[in-house]
């Protein structure tokens, strides 16, 4: 996105967010980010990503929305910010993935 203009629709607006909904910034790691990329109203799924070498598998958060999508102008290796639209009641458990570093963002076949 980086020298690009940007046009209203690749952008959410408060009016996109409905009542008992939450937005949560969600740093990806460019090598992370879903083939065919993210855009503005993709469908995603949350998945929290366990560091015991016990689990075999992540634990699904939830699903959520994609609001918006921002690099990072100074730097192409950093992060991608990825705002997702998510139910209220998993914003916390969401903040708290994202705190330690243990979430994935999976865009779904729809999204």
């Amino acid at each position: 996105l980086a020298g690009m203009l940007l046009v209203d629709e690749a952008v959410g607006t408060a009016d996109d967010i409905d009542a008992g909904s939450a937005v949560i910034a969600i740093p990806v790691p460019t090598s992370q980010i879903p083939v065919g990329d993210l855009e503005t109203g993709d469908e995603v799924v949350l998945l929290r990503t366990i560091s015991d070498a016990e689990a075999t598998e992540a634990q699904t958060i939830g699903s959520g929305t994609v609001f918006s999508v921002q690099e990072d102008d100074d730097d192409a290796a950093s992060d991608i910010r990825v705002s997702v639209i998510v139910a209220e009641t998993l914003a916390a458990q969401v903040a708290n993935a994202v705190s330690q570093d243990q979430i994935y963002v999976f865009k779904t076949p729809t999204g």
